[in-house]
């Protein structure tokens, strides 16, 4: 291909690849989403996003709508379940240009449609994608309902167990269980006991059996969202954890929690019991390609990795940021094979450093012995005392728009 795509179809309408559409909108790419669902609908639960995540949300025209949609916060703090400080991590603030926000999912995704659709792009629902073929001028997807689609590129942003990757690499590529199942439920501020001024939100409490978190997701910060990271070594499979989520999660997290002093005691005697979703979390080992000739991944269809570090979201945006530029810049000098070479090399090296991230934030999650806890601690004091500022710059800085697409190789 000597010029831009012309027409992107775009498989998921999720985040990412909704945030993918109006980056491709914006330079002059007609872009295409299909989603599986029949409709936006209800979608449960919070995302935290960092600073990394709202540059690009600014530059999408998104950022100045969702602000005033959720809580703005600079640092997230880490304290045991003992209620002693084990030290705060910087999630965002005026060195890294924007605060941490979070906000719930439903709300993000409705600001991103509506984005989308006033840029004309357009979302097309109960569409479920089942063959992805392709040839040298352009790839078609076909759908369950036996219609088919046709332009010059195809991105699956489908998710986890990803159509499009399978197109790709072949079906060798299966996600793995990582032990770890969070169980995410909401509680009023107000019914939460803070024994202490030590406990301001958000923050982690680390306990020898597993993790609880508070963090607020509306604007006065009164609806706070709790969610405990248990240690499940068994895969339940879809109909297992769904049977878990109706029948088993609250009194399991009750157990695991039932010594724990405030303010996690009041907490769990105020969780909403119709409010309480589960995730178990899988990751990807490394995928030996992110994109064929017409035909690219990204987003949870080629990392997806645990939400412990909080970067989920975000390294899809990163990744459709950086995509809809290294479309955008493809001429006779800059043919296309050599701009997807060079995004996929860029975005292959940038998710190694958040992957280490989350790796050593999914560490501090980890059952441990009376001894292995105080070790641990100490180990996270080190951290945020000696790398926590570098670390959250890592992160945080990222700037797709700043990457040299042209020069890598």
């Amino acid at each position: 291909m000597s010029a831009a795509p012309k027409h992107v179809l775009i498989i998921g309408a999720g985040l990412g690849g909704t945030a993918l559409a109006i980056g491709l909108s914006q330079r002059g790419i007609k872009a295409t989403l299909y989603e599986l669902r029949p409709s936006r609908g209800t979608i449960g639960g919070a995302v935290a996003l960092a600073p990394n995540a709202l540059r690009v949300l600014d530059r999408l025209g998104v950022y100045s709508t969702i602000r005033t949609q959720g809580w703005n916060f600079e640092k997230t703090r880490f304290i045991n379940e003992h209620g002693k400080l084990v030290g705060d991590f910087h999630s965002g603030g005026t060195q890294f240009g924007y605060q941490a926000l979070r906000i719930k999912r439903e709300k993000l995704l409705q600001a991103l449609h509506e984005t989308a659709q006033a840029a004309g792009v357009e979302i097309l629902f109960s569409k479920k994608a089942v063959r992805v073929s392709e040839d040298e001028g352009s790839a078609t997807v076909e759908f369950a309902d036996g219609s088919s689609a046709t332009a010059d590129f195809v991105v699956g942003f489908d998710g986890l167990h990803s159509l499009i990757r399978e197109h790709v690499t072949g079906p060798g590529v299966v996600a793995k269980y990582t032990g770890f199942t969070g169980i995410g439920f909401s509680a009023p501020k107000s019914a939460i006991n803070f024994p202490t001024d030590v406990y301001s939100l958000p923050c982690m409490i680390l306990g020898r059996r597993g993790t609880c978190g508070m963090m607020p997701s509306d604007v006065e910060g009164q609806e706070v969202g709790c969610f405990s990271t248990c240690h499940m070594e068994k895969d339940l499979g879809r109909e297992g954890w769904d049977e878990f989520a109706r029948e088993k999660a609250i009194p399991w997290i009750q157990e695991v929690h039932k010594d724990w002093e405030e303010p996690v005691k009041s907490m769990m005697s105020s969780l909403d019991p119709t409010a309480v979703h589960i995730w178990p979390q899988y990751e990807l080992p490394p995928v030996p390609a992110w994109h064929s000739a017409r035909v690219a991944i990204a987003g949870d269809a080629v990392h997806a990795m645990s939400p412990n570090g909080g970067q989920g979201s975000a390294q899809a945006f990163e990744d459709g940021a950086l995509l809809a530029r290294a479309l955008s810049l493809v001429s006779s000098e800059y043919p296309l094979e050599r701009a997807l070479r060079n995004w996929e090399s860029a975005r292959r090296e940038r998710i190694i450093d958040v992957l280490a991230f989350t790796h050593r934030s999914s560490d501090t999650r980890k059952q441990s012995s009376w001894a292995g806890q105080v070790v641990k601690e100490w180990g996270m004091w080190a951290f945020f005392s000696l790398k926590g500022e570098s670390s959250a710059g890592l992160l945080n800085n990222y700037d797709a728009e700043k990457v040299d697409l042209t020069t890598l190789e």
